[in-house]
Protein backbone atom coordinates (compact mmCIF):
# COMPACT_ATOMS: atom_id res chain seq x y z
CA UNK A 1 0.00 0.00 0.00
CA UNK A 2 2.72 2.28 0.75
CA UNK A 3 5.02 1.53 -2.31
CA UNK A 4 1.19 2.09 -4.25
CA UNK A 5 1.64 5.96 -2.70
CA UNK A 6 4.61 6.29 -3.80
CA UNK A 7 6.69 5.89 -0.43
CA UNK A 8 10.68 3.95 -0.24
CA UNK A 9 9.30 0.43 1.66
CA UNK A 10 11.59 -1.72 3.52
CA UNK A 11 10.01 -4.69 4.26
CA UNK A 12 11.07 -7.37 7.24
CA UNK A 13 10.68 -10.77 8.30
CA UNK A 14 11.85 -13.69 10.07
CA UNK A 15 10.25 -16.58 8.11
CA UNK A 16 12.09 -17.22 4.81
CA UNK A 17 8.71 -18.17 2.92
CA UNK A 18 7.22 -14.47 3.83
CA UNK A 19 10.44 -12.69 2.59
CA UNK A 20 9.89 -14.44 -0.89
CA UNK A 21 6.07 -13.65 -1.34
CA UNK A 22 6.52 -10.05 -0.41
CA UNK A 23 9.72 -10.18 -2.92
CA UNK A 24 7.12 -11.90 -5.86
CA UNK A 25 4.65 -8.98 -4.93
CA UNK A 26 6.73 -6.74 -5.48
CA UNK A 27 7.86 -7.99 -8.60
CA UNK A 28 3.93 -9.01 -9.93
CA UNK A 29 2.79 -5.29 -8.98
CA UNK A 30 6.29 -3.66 -10.67
CA UNK A 31 7.36 -2.20 -7.36
CA UNK A 32 10.29 -3.66 -7.01
CA UNK A 33 12.25 -0.62 -6.72
CA UNK A 34 10.44 0.75 -4.34
CA UNK A 35 10.16 -2.66 -1.68
CA UNK A 36 13.46 -3.62 -0.17
CA UNK A 37 12.39 -6.65 0.82
CA UNK A 38 15.23 -8.18 3.70
CA UNK A 39 15.35 -11.13 6.00
CA UNK A 40 15.99 -10.74 9.42
CA UNK A 41 14.81 -10.55 12.93
CA UNK A 42 13.04 -7.14 14.40
CA UNK A 43 15.16 -4.03 13.00
CA UNK A 44 18.66 -6.03 12.77
CA UNK A 45 18.41 -5.71 9.02
CA UNK A 46 18.52 -1.66 10.11
CA UNK A 47 20.42 -1.31 12.10
CA UNK A 48 21.37 2.38 12.02
CA UNK A 49 18.33 3.28 9.96
CA UNK A 50 15.09 5.78 10.48
CA UNK A 51 12.19 5.74 9.51
CA UNK A 52 9.07 8.33 9.35
CA UNK A 53 6.31 4.92 9.58
CA UNK A 54 7.10 1.89 11.15
CA UNK A 55 4.12 -0.59 10.66
CA UNK A 56 4.49 -3.86 12.65
CA UNK A 57 1.88 -7.10 11.92
CA UNK A 58 3.36 -9.43 15.34
CA UNK A 59 2.21 -12.69 15.97
CA UNK A 60 -0.99 -12.89 18.11
CA UNK A 61 -0.51 -16.20 20.47
CA UNK A 62 2.78 -17.30 22.21
CA UNK A 63 3.91 -20.88 21.06
CA UNK A 64 6.14 -22.74 19.28
CA UNK A 65 5.21 -22.75 15.45
CA UNK A 66 5.14 -25.76 13.52
CA UNK A 67 5.02 -24.92 10.14
CA UNK A 68 6.37 -21.46 8.13
CA UNK A 69 2.12 -20.73 8.54
CA UNK A 70 2.22 -20.49 12.13
CA UNK A 71 5.08 -18.57 12.37
CA UNK A 72 2.80 -15.47 11.17
CA UNK A 73 0.81 -15.97 14.25
CA UNK A 74 2.92 -17.95 17.02
CA UNK A 75 6.40 -16.62 18.88
CA UNK A 76 8.02 -18.80 21.10
CA UNK A 77 8.30 -15.78 23.66
CA UNK A 78 5.84 -13.60 22.79
CA UNK A 79 6.61 -11.34 25.90
CA UNK A 80 10.28 -10.61 24.65
CA UNK A 81 9.33 -9.93 21.40
CA UNK A 82 7.39 -7.44 22.32
CA UNK A 83 9.53 -5.93 24.69
CA UNK A 84 12.59 -6.26 21.89
CA UNK A 85 10.00 -4.16 19.67
CA UNK A 86 8.95 -1.73 22.32
CA UNK A 87 12.67 -0.70 23.50
CA UNK A 88 14.37 -0.79 20.19
CA UNK A 89 11.31 1.64 18.51
CA UNK A 90 12.45 4.85 19.25
CA UNK A 91 15.95 4.34 17.95
CA UNK A 92 14.29 3.66 14.46
CA UNK A 93 11.52 6.01 14.03
CA UNK A 94 12.63 9.70 12.57
CA UNK A 95 11.84 12.77 14.75
CA UNK A 96 8.00 13.24 14.68
CA UNK A 97 7.86 9.28 12.99
CA UNK A 98 5.39 6.73 14.86
CA UNK A 99 4.28 2.95 14.36
CA UNK A 100 1.62 1.23 13.42
CA UNK A 101 0.76 -1.71 15.36
CA UNK A 102 -1.61 -4.27 14.31
CA UNK A 103 -3.11 -6.21 17.39
CA UNK A 104 -5.89 -8.72 17.79
CA UNK A 105 -8.39 -8.98 20.98
CA UNK A 106 -7.76 -12.86 21.39
CA UNK A 107 -4.36 -12.40 20.85
CA UNK A 108 -1.01 -10.42 22.62
CA UNK A 109 -3.01 -6.84 22.17
CA UNK A 110 -2.27 -5.90 26.48
CA UNK A 111 1.08 -7.44 26.40
CA UNK A 112 2.46 -5.09 23.58
CA UNK A 113 0.35 -2.21 24.62
CA UNK A 114 1.81 -3.08 27.84
CA UNK A 115 5.35 -2.72 26.70
CA UNK A 116 4.60 -0.02 24.66
CA UNK A 117 3.82 2.25 27.23
CA UNK A 118 6.53 1.19 29.34
CA UNK A 119 8.83 2.42 26.59
CA UNK A 120 7.39 5.85 26.96
CA UNK A 121 4.93 5.53 23.81
CA UNK A 122 1.41 6.50 23.45
CA UNK A 123 -0.85 4.26 22.18
CA UNK A 124 -3.57 5.32 20.82
CA UNK A 125 -6.93 3.03 18.72
CA UNK A 126 -6.89 4.93 14.86
CA UNK A 127 -9.11 1.68 13.53
CA UNK A 128 -11.39 -1.62 14.21
CA UNK A 129 -12.45 -4.06 12.24
CA UNK A 130 -14.87 -6.58 13.89
CA UNK A 131 -14.32 -9.75 12.68
CA UNK A 132 -16.19 -13.56 13.85
CA UNK A 133 -14.25 -14.10 16.63
CA UNK A 134 -12.03 -11.47 17.25
CA UNK A 135 -11.78 -7.42 17.07
CA UNK A 136 -8.41 -6.04 15.34
CA UNK A 137 -7.02 -3.00 16.14
CA UNK A 138 -4.30 -1.07 14.13
CA UNK A 139 -2.45 0.99 17.20
CA UNK A 140 -0.33 4.32 16.56
CA UNK A 141 2.69 4.71 18.72
CA UNK A 142 4.28 7.70 19.47
CA UNK A 143 6.78 9.35 21.28
CA UNK A 144 5.90 12.58 23.30
CA UNK A 145 7.25 15.19 22.53
CA UNK A 146 10.01 17.05 24.94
Amino acid sequence: MAARRGFQVVAIDINPHAVRCTQINALLNDRQQQIDVRPGDLFAPVKGQRFDLVIMNPPYFEGVPHTPLEQAFRSPDLPCLAHRFATQLATHLSPGGHALVVLSSIGAEELFLHALKSARFICSARRKRKLISEVLTVYQATMPCL
